[in-house]
């Protein structure tokens, strides 16, 4: 019996492969349908004494590809495109998901390491003779994001913009993300205006990847200024805090 099963299911198969057309209702009474005649021959074979059953009913159906052949032709394309759009839209959804899964996972990893990160390793030294350079943890809360202030330095280097000029230049370097670690953060730029001891800074060095943004803003300053007063204005928010300087041999 498991044999005669095993080479009816065989036949049914290759009428099936036949008709792509066919919906999954649709083969699923069609297997019954040829199931049942076959069993028919099958059980006619035994009444006459014959030692193959089962091959003699599969032999009494004819060619099963032909069979599948003729019924697919009997049948509407239409649902052979549905599936196929449907297969297709569900290949596109998943990739999408899994794209979006590993952006989601890029902007937390970099939302997390701006917001708990050492951030030393962010910046390069300068090719201009570093007098001082301190990290620093320092943090603005501007809407829904925070500002963090991680490093100031200050190195032999001229500073002019305009008529305003310094013999060095400090440099505060800054990062953003946004309190939601699954947020995308704000764009440099749109921090606002930012003043030491008054004099406007230059924003610049602006790198983001959408979990955290990355620059620093560069002031003149005179040497031997022991502090740094930072203050910064945006749209109704403001922050200040004062950064002692050290015009020793450097960091």
């Amino acid at each position: 019996m498991r044999a005669m099963g095993n080479a009816f299911d065989a036949f049914c198969d290759e009428v099936l492969r036949a008709a792509p057309r066919a919906t999954a209702q649709e083969r699923a009474a069609l297997r019954r349908e040829l199931m049942d005649h076959l069993s028919d021959h099958a059980e006619a074979a035994r009444e006459r004494g014959s030692e193959a059953p089962e091959a003699e009913a599969v032999a009494a159906m004819g060619d099963g590809g032909e069979i599948g052949r003729r019924w697919n032709d009997q049948l509407s394309p239409f649902w052979l495109w549905v599936r196929r759009c449907a297969l297709m839209l569900t290949v596109l959804l998943i990739l999408w998901m899994a794209g979006a899964m590993v952006s989601c996972g890029v902007r937390l990893k970099s939302n997390l390491e701006a917001r708990w990160g050492d951030l030393s390793d962010r910046y390069s030294k300068s090719s201009d003779p570093v007098i001082f350079s301190q990290p620093i943890d320092e943090r603005m809360e501007l809407r829904d994001h925070v500002v963090r202030f991680s490093r100031v330095e200050i190195v032999e280097r001229a500073w002019q913009e305009g008529e305003d000029t310094g013999d060095y230049t400090l440099f505060l370097h800054c990062a953003a993300y946004a309190k939601n670690p699954l947020n995308a953060t704000l764009d440099f730029g749109a921090l606002g205006e930012m003043y030491c001891w008054g004099r406007e800074g230059r924003f610049g060095g602006g790198s983001q990847d959408g979990g955290s943004t990355y620059w620093c803003v560069d002031f003149p300053i005179a040497e031997g200024t022991e502090t740094a007063e930072i203050t910064v204005e945006h749209y109704g928010y403001s922050f200040a805090m004062e950064l002692p300087l050290d015009w020793g041999d450097g960091s």
